[in-house]
């Protein structure tokens, strides 16, 4: 979602335009309030802008760049969270991502904008300026799990500076990559990348995939987050509890906890805070599975009379990773310990 917001009546018109090319955009002026496609100040601008922070993904401010930055100094967070934000001038001559480049957009939605009013976008992130793709920015476009940020900014700042990156996988992977990157596969690739990593000829690497994987070699590890965990609990049990149980059955299966992109268990759950908490704090999206549709398949697993009495399904954890994952691969079968069932699964490659 989109906002613009704006205090004079230049910005008012310079609104109206941005309102026209994206009709969706809720575009809030002081001035022309006569105009339906514009939206009266109902708080300070301060307010309204600290509403809209939490409120948008992306934010244009048509004003002088000076308040825009004192107004929202106090409501960042982190680049992984704050909303793109971008402040254009009263005549539209010019656009400036501002806040949140590459992870927000606002790089893109600078360009795109710009193109589209016949401004010119003021992008100054170092990357963007050299014609490079950043990590963080790999990341969004290749849908990629990015958690060790400082790991991203040593690696874009290799790029940046002309000195030669790899990127490798364990497994084959079909991404076009930008040339900076030079690709590196399976054993063979990890047996050439450490020859050139040895020697110099590649100073840091990006690593693909949601196994757990160390290196004394600077680099930095992006996740395509294809892990489900199943979850069945009793009511009540703390985030502790399955955080615990869950980072057991990982273990065992060499996956690290930023590899789990879905937590999935049943409609009776939906509101269980224990799984809710997890998942917050994973990052990871909750997916809840219908009464009928874990029924479907339900006789495919080993399943308890006890759970088919109290919930009317026999199952919970292998039924719904099970959905989750697309049909896919069962890491870990499941697993019974303390009112708490967790079964690992992996979605099928293309899902």
């Amino acid at each position: 979602m989109l906002a613009v917001i704006s205090l004079t009546r230049g910005g008012a018109r310079q609104a109206k335009r941005v309102k026209k090319i994206i009709p969706e955009a809720d575009c809030y002026a002081k001035f022309d309030l006569d105009d339906e496609d514009l939206l009266p100040f109902e708080k300070q601008f301060s307010e309204l802008a600290a509403v809209c922070f939490e409120s948008y993904s992306e934010i244009v401010f048509i004003m002088a760049t000076g308040i825009v930055v004192r107004t929202i100094a106090p409501m960042l967070k982190h680049k992984s969270k704050d909303p793109a934000i971008l402040v254009m001038d009263e005549q539209g001559q010019f656009i400036i991502p501002l806040v949140s480049g590459h992870l927000g957009g606002a790089n893109r939605k600078a360009m795109e904008l710009a193109k589209l009013l016949q401004a010119i976008p003021v992008i100054t992130t170092a990357s963007d300026v050299c014609g490079l793709m950043a990590v963080d920015e790999l990341a969004k476009e290749k849908s990629l799990f990015l958690s060790d940020f400082d790991g991203a900014k040593h690696v874009t700042a290799d790029l940046v500076n002309g000195k030669p990156v790899g990127i490798f996988s364990h497994h084959s992977f079909d991404y076009a990559l930008p040339s900076e990157y030079e690709k590196f596969e399976g054993k063979p690739g990890w047996q050439d990348l450490e020859k050139k990593l040895k020697s110099g000829a590649i100073v840091s690497f990006i690593m693909i995939g949601d196994e757990k994987f160390y290196s004394d070699y600077t680099h930095v590890q992006l996740y395509p987050r294809k892990v489900c965990l199943g979850i069945g609990c009793r009511r009540g049990i703390g985030m502790e509890k399955l955080e615990q149980e869950a980072l057991k059955m990982l273990d065992q299966a060499g996956i690290a906890k930023e590899g789990v992109g879905v937590l999935a268990t049943a409609w009776v759950k939906a509101d269980e805070t224990g799984i809710l908490a997890l998942a917050d704090s994973w990052k990871a999206e909750m997916e809840v599975f219908q009464k009928d549709e874990i029924l479907e398949i339900a006789d495919r697993f080993s399943g308890s009379d006890f759970v088919q009495e109290t919930i009317g399904v026999p199952c919970v954890s292998e039924p719904c990773g099970y959905l989750s994952a697309k049909g896919g691969r069962c890491m870990v079968p499941v697993q019974k310990n303390n009112g708490m069932t967790l079964s690992l699964w992996q979605r099928k490659e293309g899902e």
